[in-house]
């Protein structure tokens, strides 16, 4: 067995907001979801007050509970990142040098319409080789972190978000190496590394 002691490029995927809700109230994540990479930011962020005071509480909430984990990006629109380690017993299992630990980080932007729709979620690793987190296994948090995402809208979700992804890296990555997925999966897997998840209207 030939595993790379190199650490790998990070990988992402992304989770998005439908780009015109109202049209698509129906549409859902599926094998036949179109691929897209990370770049569906509006093109003006431009919320009405309510959406913004939410935004702000929930940014300041967010940067006391996670502190060196959360990295303001810019304002706006509101986007940041929050890192998210590996259980220590999947750190411990890869026998990696003390300088690499593996993460999942989010790197999420608000958009105007926040919460009431899913924001932009890029998911990315770090430190991990393609047979150590393979597109399938970043294909199943994507669709978990949609169900999530879905199941919340219209309040703040992050920090449930972020939970949640905890307790998915706590019962799955102890399967990685056999494939052995805990999560929702797709009826088809896809070789690309980005996906686009809609938000679902709950009208």
């Amino acid at each position: 067995s030939s595993s790379s002691s190199s650490s790998s490029p990070p990988s992402s995927a992304s989770v998005s907001p439908s780009s015109s809700p109202s049209t698509s109230p129906d549409r859902k994540l599926s094998s036949d979801t179109p691929l897209t990479p990370f770049n569906l930011v509006e093109k003006t962020y431009k919320p009405k007050e309510y959406n913004k005071t939410i935004q702000e509480e929930e940014l300041y909430a967010l940067q006391a509970i996670f502190l060196e984990d959360f990295k303001m990006i810019s304002s706006n629109p509101p986007s940041f990142m929050i890192i998210i380690p590996f259980p220590n017993s999947f750190i411990l299992s890869l026998k990696r040098s003390q300088n690499e630990f593996p993460t999942i980080n989010l790197e999420i932007t608000f958009t105007s319409n926040y919460p009431d729709e899913i924001p932009n979620i890029l998911v990315q690793q770090e430190y991990l080789s393609l047979a150590e987190w393979p597109h399938q296994k970043e294909f199943e948090l994507i669709t978990f972190i949609n169900k999530i995402a879905n199941d919340s809208l219209g309040s703040s979700m992050i920090f449930g978000i972020v939970s949640n992804v905890k307790d998915w890296l706590e019962i799955n990555s102890s399967n990685v190496k056999s494939n052995s997925f805990i999560a929702p999966s797709p009826s088809s897997s896809a070789s690309s590394p980005y996906y686009t998840c809609v938000s679902s209207s709950s009208s």
